[in-house]
């Protein structure tokens, strides 16, 4: 990141020479060769011992991983040598990057709406000071922050989802067809189904779905589909379908642990006077504003988070 802000602060025309000599730029060239050179050979061992064969019927087929989808994509494009490590790097990147967006969504979203702190706070140090450790059956626990981000997500979700490549001629029960080779994608209108989300569902409820997973709990039902990295028909900010985003869970856990992290630490205000800027009208929707900013307050937490954190 630090070599991409100084890359940024470089006139184009002089990119190509400058990036050789910029301290960000080299440290960043001299921590890829390191990183490079320690997973070579597990990358190199998984792509011997563990190639994904859906076609085989003798031994147990095996969910494919990212290296698969890596070494398929380079074969198909006939590219030879392919750099599996720095694939993986883009990947990460990008899960990067998806996870701070939620992340400020969701601080955004407290500053916002100040009367969920204590509540999310409470449910988090009750959470911690149960538990020996903050693993992964502890962030199911805190269903309320849970609730909250995923609301928070889907008030933000992008006006255009699910884009797909049609890879032959599709025709839908109506009639409508899509020829090969068009690209397509569709607004989230269920996101905002008010037969699933009642007849607020252009307001932010930041336990809506606690109290949607409670009511299918109540009902005999497992209400899993009411959680952050749950995926749908009616939830698609994840994605639907063969091709969910395959990292929800880790990018679930992470911007939980974060926000979390930020509940216990930090207070959070909206400058006076920028209350509302704060929210940018798009489509009859209301989405966070990227370019405002957040006043935050160290505050001394309830409970000793290192400790917990034994990762």
């Amino acid at each position: 990141m630090g070599a991409a802000i100084a890359m940024h602060k470089v006139p184009p025309l002089f990119l190509p020479i400058l990036h050789w000599i910029l301290p960000e730029c080299r440290a960043l060239r001299k921590t890829s060769k390191e990183i490079i050179k320690s997973l070579s050979p597990e990358v190199k061992r998984k792509l011997e011992n563990y190639e994904y064969k859906p076609d085989r019927r003798d031994i147990k087929v095996r969910v494919p991983v990212s290296l698969d989808w890596l070494s398929s994509a380079a074969r198909d494009l006939k590219i030879e040598n392919y750099n599996m490590v720095g694939g993986e790097f883009s990947l990460t990147t990008s899960n990067i990057r998806n996870v701070g967006v939620n992340v400020f969504a969701g601080l955004m979203r407290l500053a916002i709406y100040p009367e969920y702190v204590e509540p999310l706070r409470r449910e988090i140090i009750d959470v911690l000071q149960s538990t020996t450790k903050l693993d992964k059956a502890a962030l199911f626990r805190m269903r309320r922050l849970d609730s909250f981000l995923k609301e928070s997500a889907r008030h933000d979700s992008f006006p255009t989802t699910l884009r797909r490549l049609a890879m032959r001629d599709t025709k839908f029960s109506d009639g409508t067809i899509i020829p090969k080779d068009t690209h397509c994608m569709i607004a989230p209108v269920p996101m905002k189904n008010a037969e699933i989300y009642g007849q607020d569902e252009n307001q932010f409820d930041g336990f809506r779905y606690m109290k949607l997973r409670e009511s299918a709990i109540a009902r005999g039902s497992s209400g899993e589909q009411y959680q952050y990295c749950s995926t749908g028909n009616d939830d698609t900010v994840f994605g639907t379908g063969v091709h969910v985003c395959p990292a929800r869970f880790l990018a679930t856990f992470e911007v939980k642990i974060i926000v979390a992290y930020m509940l216990l630490h930090y207070d959070f205000l909206i400058p006076p006077g920028e209350e509302d800027e704060t929210l940018i009208e798009l489509d009859y929707d209301r989405y966070i504003n990227d370019g405002r900013k957040i006043w935050y307050r160290i505050r001394q937490p309830e409970v000793d988070w290192k400790s917990k954190a034994t990762w």
